[in-house]
């Protein structure tokens, strides 16, 4: 039984007053409206309405049951009208993680961007150099470097990132070219560890790949950011 729409019936009778009225402002036939109309009153127990062939007239219960339905009717319209306005502008809080120094340089200034477009929208962004799991700390969006394997994942790519190589000028004066193939042999590398694995790095000559973190000679130090290695 759908009680909202014999809530309507009755509230458009008592508007009308007339079950003829009733019927055409509800875009339905007059037996349907006697019908939904004998049903609510089956249902209660009482008198709604007095009805003669000329006139119908309102009940005291009737009365009652009139204005709490035109107010129930009322907090149902507010809260569709509400939903709707969230389905066509984005509201509520976005949580969002990234790398540090990546979530720094171009996630937040897009962030700030956003929040200025959607006013109904907040945010949280985590920065973490480690991937976290989505469902488990509440993530909405992750900014992933690297290959996403998870098969459960909607991805989409933003960009890419290139590697490089970077030397202190002391430490170049010292060595031979670093484009010198046993050159590169001997280098003392430090080695940033991030999101994304570190197989190593490709050069004209051919590729040079990084030895495992335990023992290895061309990454004797690793570093988890940019600062670290700078440092």
């Amino acid at each position: 039984m759908d009680k909202l729409q014999h809530m309507r019936v009755v509230v458009a009778i008592a508007e009308t007053g007339s079950l003829t009225a009733a019927a055409a402002r509800l875009d339905t036939s007059p037996p349907t409206i006697v019908r939904l109309l004998a049903a609510t009153e089956r249902r209660l127990g009482v008198r709604l309405f007095e009805r003669t062939t000329r006139q119908v007239q309102i009940t005291e219960e009737g009365s009652m049951f009139v204005e709490a339905s035109r107010r129930i009717l009322g907090e149902v319209a507010e809260i569709e009208d509400a939903l709707l306005d969230r389905r066509t502008e984005p509201a509520g809080l976005l949580a969002i993680t990234a790398p540090v120094l990546f979530g720094r340089l171009h996630v937040a200034p897009v962030l700030n961007a956003f929040l200025h477009q959607y006013p109904q929208v907040s945010a949280r962004l985590t920065l973490l150099d480690r991937v976290v799991d989505l469902i488990e700390e509440g993530i909405d969006v992750a900014v992933r470097i690297g290959p996403v394997t998870a098969p459960d994942l909607v991805v989409a790519p933003v960009g890419r990132v290139r590697r490089c190589l970077c030397a202190a000028p002391a430490l170049l004066d010292r060595l031979s070219p670093i484009g010198d193939p046993e050159a590169r042999r001997h280098a003392p590398f430090i080695r940033m560890q991030g999101l994304m694995p570190s197989p190593g790095l490709s050069f004209r000559d051919g590729p040079f790949p990084f030895l495992p973190d335990t023992g290895g000679r061309r990454s004797r130090a690793v570093a988890h950011d940019p600062d670290g290695v700078r440092a």
